[in-house]
């Protein structure tokens, strides 16, 4: 016999925390947790891309350093993820709200050269180094 279970809390809704943060408190914290979460997810889809695609006389290189960058990112994810979830919050997964909370605009679909791909990797990196900071 199964039981259908209904949503057991909406994203946004911040839940009672082992260490007994009043609300007021973590409720910021996770709304700026989420954002610092898509926006590294965002940076992870980005250099997979270019993880994938990268071509030309520096493909060992670029290809190795993007595939050791997405790794980074996705730590990154994953210890927003459990901050998030150990403060009461939920973190943000659907595609939407990702792509609405996350600090840079990725980039555009399509295949670019290298430079055009590590320059746009910087610019995301920068934008999620402003984010960082102005949380602090």
């Amino acid at each position: 016999m199964s039981t259908t279970q209904g949503l057991l809390r909406s994203f946004g809704e911040i839940a009672d925390n082992p260490i007994l943060l009043e609300k007021n408190v973590t409720t910021p914290v996770c709304e700026g947790l989420n954002i610092a979460l898509a926006s590294f997810q965002g940076l992870y889809l980005q250099y997979q891309k270019h993880h994938f695609v990268v071509e030309g006389a520096e493909f060992y290189s670029l290809h190795k350093f993007f595939e050791e960058s997405y790794d980074d990112a996705q730590d990154h994810v994953h210890d927003l993820g459990e901050r998030l979830n150990g403060l009461g919050g939920i973190p943000a997964t659907s595609f939407a709200k990702l792509a609405e909370l996350c600090c840079f605009t990725p980039e555009s679909d399509g295949v670019y050269n290298s430079r055009q791909m590590v320059e746009h990797d910087l610019a995301a990196e920068q934008s999620i180094i402003q984010l960082v900071r102005s949380q602090a």
